[in-house]
């Protein structure tokens, strides 16, 4: 463990006193503690399944893998060392860490709980200890006869997680997911502490925006979801920073996070959203075509790198995971085939009852789209366009895939928690937006 805390303070370090973008201690360590962690859900994978390096190693491989990276990049930055560096800690920063590190204080306390948690995620991460690849894991399919490619169901991001820290001894697992919920106050607060909006709206936002019930219940819970929520707003904040700026570096840690929330979670394509979400940011740019073209392949090929690994090994490890990957025509036909009215019924009271619990958010989201959008003249930021884009192509991607699902399971109207899971997100994203939209109301004035 004590070669992963000096991977950290390298990242720490390279992000703060090398890079030098203006990055607050606060956010420096928020953006540190989240490469760390999807650095080490990926590479003691690839070198355990394809070098055949076992786990108990992994320390020694991501603080390899870090040291090296930060190293050669250092070679490329040398140009950034002249830039000011950002010593200050408001009051606020202060009492964010105090709030962090009671949150991870408390992840060391709290046992795990969820299914999920114990026969899948858990379970691979002890079997991978023992010295099993996740290839072998094709051996106990015969003893499952509903879900027989259940050990296959999700990327290893959070079982490898667990196995880093089972490799270093006994230690509560549970304090990885204290970890993502602390990053992901910390870029709540970092949304929503440059809006130019009064302070007391602020913290109605940011209580809204993370201190959701359905959210601060993931960490008690060892699941995927809350680790993509993560790395997905994560990706969000870069991107729309971006967008104001266009310095390639915001891009490239935006398809970072995006890349490693794909390593996460495969089986919603909510990529798809950051990808119009870009094509609209970098179409709207005024540059050459040739540029638009060269930006377009760096995001898709730091974002979709581990989408790809994950396909290929899918593909060539099981031959794949039936109907939970369907071909695009396959897809269409079945989509196609579920737009009959009593199906539709069906899916609109599914969805209606799965997100009746975060309803209001729905609503306001709504109430901004239509009095901003149907109402208002005005020109619109581009930060909230890039968030309505990501709002409603989410929300239509899933809605998709319901519609898919309830022509290929029979048990598709029976998971209800999980549909509402998967849209956790719409909970910040619906704070960021009202904010952008209360200070929109500001400015009119």
């Amino acid at each position: 463990m004590i070669l992963i805390l000096f991977s950290f303070l390298i990242i720490f370090l390279f992000i703060f006193y090398f890079l030098r973008r203006g990055f607050s201690i606060l956010e420096a360590l928020g953006l540190s503690a989240i490469i760390l962690l999807g650095v080490s859900g990926i590479v003691p994978f690839i070198g355990n399944e394809f070098f055949n390096i076992s786990y108990i190693y992994s320390s020694i491989e991501i603080f390899t893998v870090v040291f090296a990276i930060s190293s050669i990049s250092m070679l490329f930055l040398r140009h950034n060392n002249r830039k000011k560096i950002n010593y200050k800690i408001s009051k606020i920063d202060f009492l964010m860490l105090v709030l962090v590190s009671f949150i991870l204080i408390r992840g060391f306390l709290l046992p795990m709980r969820g299914w999920d948690a114990f026969s899948l995620y858990d379970s691979r991460a002890l079997m991978f200890l023992s010295g099993t690849k996740l290839s072998d894991m094709i051996a106990f399919s015969k003893y499952d006869e509903f879900n027989q490619l259940y050990y296959f169901s999700y990327p290893p991001m959070t079982s490898v997680l667990h196995t880093v820290l089972y490799s270093g001894g006994p230690t509560n697992t549970m304090i990885i997911y204290a970890i993502f919920y602390s990053v992901f106050i910390i870029f709540a607060y970092l949304f929503i502490r440059g809006m130019k909006i009064n302070g007391i709206l602020k913290f109605f936002l940011f209580v809204i925006s993370v201190l959701n019930p359905l959210i601060f219940m993931h960490t008690k819970l060892a699941y995927t979801n809350l680790p993509t929520l993560t790395f997905q707003f994560v990706s969000l904040y870069y991107l729309i920073k971006y967008g104001k700026s266009y310095k390639g570096l915001y891009l490239l840690i935006s398809a970072l996070f995006l890349g490693f929330s794909n390593w996460t979670r495969s089986l919603e394509p909510l990529f798809i959203s950051f990808f119009i979400a870009f094509a609209f940011l970098i179409l709207k740019r005024k540059n050459s075509l040739i540029d638009k073209v060269i930006e377009g392949a760096k995001y898709l090929f730091v974002s979709m790198a581990t989408w790809l690994i994950w396909s290929l090994y899918i593909r060539f490890t099981i031959g794949g995971l039936g109907d939970t990957s369907p071909s695009l025509l396959e897809m269409i036909s079945k989509i196609s085939s579920s737009l009959l009215l009593s199906n539709l019924l069906d899916v609109v009271f599914f969805v209606y009852s799965a997100l009746s619990r975060i309803g209001l958010y729905i609503l306001m989201t709504l109430f901004i789209f239509l009095f901003v959008w149907l109402r208002t003249k005005k020109s619109i930021k581009t930060e909230e366009k890039i968030v309505m884009i990501i709002i409603f192509t989410t929300e239509a991607l899933m809605i998709g895939g319901t519609l898919y699902f309830s022509k290929t399971f029979s048990w598709w109207n029976q998971i209800p928690d999980s549909f509402l899971r998967s849209n956790l997100i719409m909970i910040p994203l619906t704070g960021i937006l009202s904010g952008y939209f209360l200070e929109d109301l500001k400015t009119r004035k």
